[in-house]
């Protein structure tokens, strides 16, 4: 009965993550572009923001989310070895501030973290559901991708490697 749901549990996140429909034989569809955003820190320091102009990986995550605690020293990992040539940004989802950036000191997360009680940012993205969530952003502010669930330091490099590639659909 398990495997049943996982199965399905599975093919939902797999069916979403495809976007259900999308067989059609005519021209590839067009690049997504990134909406900007600035919001104030999860940690009351500043501000965090994306804006087109430089590789950016944006991370959705919240503190009542175990895969996204897992994840995060990855993330830091990537960011350190990225630095200078990829942004990183974290945007903490419908969470209390308080818990976001306890999650991030214990994580070890330095990156800008924006804080969005409301998800506002994930409806742009049109990120309806599923913790944790990551777009990748060329610097000309086309959504190269975007991964549902918890992503390893090699994926993440793989992924941040990829942001400097043209696209296969131009």
């Amino acid at each position: 009965m398990v495997g049943v749901v996982v199965l399905l549990v599975g093919g939902a996140v797999v069916a979403f993550a495809a976007g259900a429909g999308s067989s059609s034989a005519g021209p590839p569809p067009a690049p997504r572009v990134a909406q900007a955003f600035s919001l104030e820190d999860v940690r009351g320091t500043g501000v965090a923001a994306f804006s087109p102009g430089v590789p950016t990986v944006i991370n959705f995550f919240a503190s009542w989310c175990e895969p996204c605690r897992q994840e995060m020293p990855a993330l830091q990992a990537a960011a350190n070895e990225s630095a200078g040539r990829v942004a990183f940004v974290g945007v903490g989802h419908q969470d209390s501030r308080t818990r976001g950036a306890e999650m991030l000191e214990a994580t070890g997360v330095t990156y800008p973290a924006a804080y969005d009680p409301t998800g506002s940012v994930a409806a742009t993205y049109g990120l309806r559901r599923g913790l944790p969530a990551t777009v990748f952003v060329a610097a000309d502010g086309t959504i190269r991708d975007t991964v549902l669930g918890a992503l390893d330091l090699e994926q993440l490099n793989a992924k941040v490697e990829r942001l400097f590639t043209l696209r296969s659909d131009q």
